[in-house]
C-alpha cells in the first residue's frame, strides 16, 4: 500500500467541507467529572468540589488540565456541561480556541490544535459558574460503517474522501469552483418572520454547538427566516440548507423575487423525503444524527433581487408559504444556509459576514508513478456523476497530445472516446449508455492499435476498429476531470489500469484480468492506494 499523496498529485487553493465516517479515541481527560479534587491545576477563584469545577467572579483565571495536550494537525472533540451565572468563559487546545459560552448548556466543539500546549478553560473576571462531564476526544477519520457522520472541513490541497450517513464510502469528491453567495451562512443575519431564534441551541452536522432553533410564534401567518440574494436573468440558483425537524414540523425552500415567480419545494424531516414541489428541482440527503441537506433549484427568468427563505410547515404537503397559528415548542434546527450559482448542490461553503469561493479540486497521476504501456492499456473507471449536464464530464482521462483515451458524461449517458491522431477527431466507442445520477456506475475501456472497446455496467461489449494504438509515453492521467477542468462534481470511488488489452470477457466481468494492475487506487478513506507490480510489456 501507499500513501494517497505519494501516487496523487492533488490540489485546491481553499478549504472544502465533506462528510467524514469517524470514530472517537480513547478519553483522554482525567477526572472529566471532577470526583476528586485532583488532575486540575486551578487558578485563583477556582475549586472542585462535589462533582464540579466551580469559579466565583474577581479575576480572570484558568483551570488547566495537566494529564492532557494536543498533537499538532489532529482534531478532536470536545464536550461539557456549563452551568452559568455571570460573565463568560472559553477553552482553549494548543491554540485552538472555541467561542466565547455566555449561557448554560450542554456544548460539543471541535478543536485542532496548531500549536503544542495544555487544555484549559479560561473564565473571564466577571465568570460564575460551573463546569462538568468534560471530555476530549481525538476524531478518527475514514472508518466506514463503524463510524458516526461528521461534516469535516479539510484543508487547502487535502483530498477529500467522503463518506454517506450510513458510513459506506463514496470515493475521492472532486468538484467545479463555486461561491456561497449569502454572506452568513450561520443563519445569524436573517430576517425573521413570525419566528423567533436561537444561536448555538444544538450540536450541528460538524459536530459543533452551532445549529440555529427556529421556533414559530403564535401569529396566524406564514413562518419563515431569509437572507436576501439577486439573482440575473437566465442564471440558474441552487439553495440548500441543513434542517432537522422540531416538533414534527416539514421544512420548506423558496427562492423569491420575480424572477422565479412561485418556486418552492417541501421536506419531510421524519421520513427524509421530498413532498410537493413547483416550478423547481429538489433534493434531500441524509447526513447522520436527524439532520438532512436540502436544496431546490432553478433558472431565473429576469434580474432581480429577492430572497432565500427557510420555512417551517406544518406538513410535507403544505402550500408555498402556509399561513396557520404557529406553535412556539415546533420549528426547524438550520443550519449552512447557501445559495450557488449553478444547477446543483456542491458541498458546503462556510460564510461570516462576506461571500466565500471553494476553489476547484485538481487530481492526476503520471506515469512515472507507474507502469504504462505506450500501445495499450486498458482504463476502469468506478465513480458517481451527478445530474445530466451538456457539457462533456470526464470520471477519467489519459491527456494525450494528440490522442484521447477517456471515459466521459455527456447529457445523461456515459461515453468513451479515442482521438485520432492524423486529423485530431474524436471517436466515439459504441452506444453512449444512460445512468442514473448519484448511482455509482462502473465502466471498462480498453484500447490497442487497430481496436477499442467498452463495457457499462456489465452490458455487453460494443467496439470499433478503426482506432489508433496510444502512441505516447508518460502522459497525465486526470482523475474525475481533464486537463482543462470538466470536473465530475461527483466521487470517483475506485480506478484501475491495466497496461494491457483485456479481453471482451475481462471487460465484462472485470474480476480476474489477465494482468495484475500496475495502478489500483482505491479512493475509500483511507488515503491509502496499491501499486502493484504486474505484467510488463
Amino acid at each position: 500500500m501507499s500513501a494517497f499523496s505519494e501516487l496523487i498529485d492533488f490540489t485546491r487553493s481553499s478549504t472544502g467541507t465533506y462528510l467524514d465516517s469517524v470514530v472517537y479515541g480513547d478519553e483522554l481527560v482525567t477526572n472529566g467529572t471532577f470526583d476528586t479534587d485532583s488532575d486540575w491545576a486551578k487558578g485563583t477563584g477556582w475549586a472542585i468540589s462535589g462533582g464540579t469545577a466551580s469559579k466565583t467572579a474577581g479575576t480572570g483565571s484558568s483551570i488547566v488540565s495537566t494529564t492532557l495536550s494536543g498533537t499538532i494537525g489532529k482534531s478532536y472533540l470536545l464536550t461539557f456541561d456549563l452551568t452559568l451565572s455571570a460573565g463568560v468563559i472559553n477553552s482553549t487546545l494548543g491554540a485552538s480556541v472555541t467561542p466565547v459560552y455566555d449561557s448554560s448548556g450542554s456544548y460539543a466543539e471541535i478543536l485542532k490544535p496548531t500549536t503544542t500546549g495544555a487544555f484549559y478553560f479560561y473564565g473571564s473576571a466577571a465568570f460564575a459558574g460551573s463546569i462538568d462531564n468534560v471530555s476530549v476526544k481525538e476524531i478518527i477519520g475514514g472508518q466506514g460503517t463503524a463510524g458516526t457522520p461528521l461534516l469535516r472541513t479539510a484543508d487547502t490541497n487535502e483530498p477529500r474522501l467522503e463518506y454517506d450517513a450510513s458510513g459506506q464510502p463514496l470515493g475521492l469528491l472532486i468538484e467545479e469552483q463555486r461561491t456561497n453567495l449569502i454572506s452568513s451562512s450561520n443563519f445569524n443575519n436573517v430576517t425573521k418572520e413570525n419566528v423567533t431564534t436561537v444561536n448555538d441551541y444544538a450540536v450541528a452536522p460538524d459536530g459543533t454547538n452551532t445549529a440555529v432553533a427556529m421556533f414559530e410564534t403564535t401569529n396566524n401567518y406564514f413562518h419563515r427566516a431569509y437572507n436576501t440574494a439577486s439573482f440575473l436573468n437566465g442564471n440558474t440558483y441552487t439553495q440548500s440548507v441543513f434542517l432537522k425537524s422540531i416538533g414534527g414540523r416539514a421544512g420548506q425552500l423558496t427562492m423569491t423575487s420575480s424572477g422565479f415567480g412561485t418556486i418552492h419545494a417541501n421536506f419531510d424531516l421524519v421520513n427524509g423525503v421530498v413532498g410537493t414541489k413547483n416550478n423547481c428541482e429538489s433534493q434531500i440527503t441524509p447526513v447522520g444524527n436527524g439532520w438532512y441537506r436540502c436544496s431546490i433549484t432553478a433558472t431565473a427568468i429576469g434580474d432581480s433581487g429577492g430572497d432565500a427563505s427557510v420555512v417551517s410547515v406544518t406538513s410535507p404537503t403544505s402550500t408555498r408559504l402556509q399561513n396557520y397559528a404557529g406553535d412556539t415548542s415546533k420549528g426547524l434546527l438550520v443550519y449552512g444556509l447557501q445559495v450557488e450559482q449553478g444547477a446543483f448542490p456542491t458541498s458546503y461553503i462556510p460564510t461570516s459576514g462576506s461571500t466565500v469561493t471553494r476553489n476547484h479540486d485538481v487530481a492526476s497521476t503520471t506515469a512515472f508513478k507507474y507502469h504504462q504501456n505506450n500501445t495499450q492499456g486498458t482504463l476502469y473507471a468506478e465513480f458517481t456523476p451527478n445530474i445530466s449536464s451538456t457539457s462533456y464530464k470526464r470520471a477519467a482521462e489519459f491527456y494525450y497530445s494528440n490522442l484521447r483515451f477517456s471515459i466521459q458524461m455527456y447529457t445523461g449517458k456515459i461515453a468513451y472516446y479515442t482521438r485520432n491522431a492524423a486529423n485530431s477527431t474524436n471517436n466515439s466507442i459504441g452506444t453512449q449508455n444512460p445512468y442514473t445520477p448519484y448511482r455509482t456506475q462502473k465502466s471498462a475501456f480498453t484500447v490497442s492499435e487497430g481496436y477499442a472497446a467498452k463495457s457499462s455496467n456489465g452490458l455487453d461489449v460494443e467496439s470499433e476498429t478503426d482506432v489508433l494504438g496510444l502512441g505516447e509515453d508518460n502522459v497525465v492521467l486526470y482523475i474525475g476531470q481533464n486537463n482543462a477542468g470538466a470536473y465530475i462534481n461527483g466521487h470517483i470511488k475506485h480506478l484501475r489500469y491495466f497496461p494491457t488489452k483485456l479481453s471482451n470477457d475481462e471487460l465484462v466481468e472485470l474480476t480476474k484480468p489477465s494482468s495484475s494492475p500496475t495502478m489500483s487506487l482505491t479512493f475509500d478513506g483511507q488515503a491509502t492506494s496499491e501499486l502493484v507490480e504486474g505484467l510488463h510489456d
